[in-house]
């Protein structure tokens, strides 16, 4: 992420917690949650990905 990266996840089951714990773990990175997002469905999170 600190060099640009972006994450999209799905995890219906977690994603409240995970969104909780992140945000607790990339406090001290600027923008780090603007970098996350968390989609409804599996095929959502692979929408507009590349590959490096």
């Amino acid at each position: 992420m600190s060099r640009g990266a972006t994450l999209r996840m799905h995890d219906p089951v977690s994603m409240e917690e995970a969104g909780r714990v992140l945000e607790a773990d990339l406090a001290d990175i600027p923008g780090g949650m603007d970098k996350l997002s968390f989609h409804a469905g599996q095929m959502e999170t692979l929408d507009g990905a590349t590959r490096s």
